[in-house]
């Protein structure tokens, strides 16, 4: 980037072509890897109580089995649907970001 700067590039062509480029192989990985973290924190605040309680999601449709005894009552459906579709999210998200740091981290392509 100093050689773009001491041969008088703008600001704009050192963004878009020395910055950018080598911001993209960390950065999209990682915000792939954090959906899960954050689809798991949702249900996780939704079972504890503390979720908006007119939105139907997987941690409410769990803190509504509990309630309900679900379990004890043989509706053992309503506890594993919700926590495998929370289980198949997390791997898709996971496998999706491992996918792509191996094709933009230039260092994983040779593994």
């Amino acid at each position: 980037m100093e050689a773009a700067k001491a041969y008088g590039a703008s600001n704009w062509r050192i963004i878009s072509l020395y910055l950018i480029p080598r911001m993209i192989p960390t950065l999209i990985p990682s915000l792939v890897l954090s959906v899960p973290s954050f689809v798991f924190l949702e249900a996780s605040l939704a079972v504890l109580g503390l979720g908006d309680p007119t939105l139907p999601t997987w941690g409410k449709i769990i803190d509504d089995a509990f309630n309900q005894s679900a379990l004890y009552n043989g509706w053992y459906y309503w506890i594993l649907e919700p926590a495998v579709l929370l289980m198949i999210t997390g791997l898709a998200f996971a496998l999706l970001g491992f996918a792509l740091d191996r094709i933009f981290n230039p260092r994983l392509r040779e593994a």
